[in-house]
């Protein structure tokens, strides 16, 4: 997840400098247009400022805003505050928005490092082939130091209800949550839940389907929502 500089002030700097949702959607697509690309028309004015900041470190964004809006950024500060960037993690991953694959690069490297530290130690420190083959014939279990760490990831909640466009609740609704290997299907109520491997608030794409024969539609939301109301498809006038 990426770090962001005093991460509830960047928010609020956000809604005082482009204060209408299309200087908003105008800042993304001249910045940052890969993020433009994730928005949908279901999503509101949080869920599409948490995907900017989610792939945009922010203290990226902040330069950029002193760049566009410097009069407005100085107005915000003036009366806030200065935003400076306060997480370690910050200072080290980004340079640019681009920054984000050499980050997932270095993850890798630091989880294969990992790996190969626990599988050097559990080779130095496991006994002998003699003493396995011993063990193993007196039928004797390996010591518990010799198992590796639980490695799993971090499950989150995902729930809420499912409506059609007359606001009814719409049941046996399947929902995939796309990308994850996660799915499932509401209740006689139209209710679901969910628990879904990522990080709090990282944005999924849930993807509903009422009937094998229906178009799907796609919402984006964050995981760790369990208040959810998703129509079935787009209800335009």
């Amino acid at each position: 997840m990426s770090a962001k500089p005093a991460h509830h002030r960047l928010r609020e700097l956000l809604l005082a400098t482009l204060r209408t949702d299309a200087d908003f959607a105008a800042f993304v697509m001249d910045h940052h247009p890969q993020v433009a690309q994730r928005f949908s028309d279901g999503q509101d004015r949080v869920q599409k400022t948490n995907l900017l900041l989610w792939h945009v470190a922010g203290q990226v964004i902040l330069q950029e805003l002193r760049q566009s809006w410097p009069k407005e950024v100085a107005a915000f500060e003036s009366q806030h505050g200065p935003i400076a960037a306060t997480d370690f993690l910050d200072r080290l991953r980004f340079a640019n928005a681009g920054s984000w694959q050499r980050t997932q690069v270095m993850t890798f490297a630091l989880g294969a490092g990992l790996v190969a530290g626990l599988w050097f130690t559990l080779r130095t420190t496991s006994p002998s082939p003699t003493q396995t083959a011993t063990l193993r014939d007196l039928s004797h279990p390996l010591p518990h130091s010799f198992l590796a760490p639980d490695l799993a990831q971090a499950m989150q909640p995902l729930a809420g209800g499912i409506r059609n466009c007359q606001g009814r609740p719409a049941p046996n609704v399947r929902l995939v949550v796309l990308g994850k290997q996660v799915e499932t299907r509401s209740d006689a109520d139209g209710q679901f839940s969910l628990r879904v491997p990522g990080q709090l608030d990282e944005p999924v794409q849930l993807r509903l389907q009422s009937t094998p024969s229906a178009e799907p539609h796609d919402h984006w939301v964050n995981l760790g929502q369990t208040h959810l109301s998703l129509p079935t498809q787009s209800c335009g006038k």
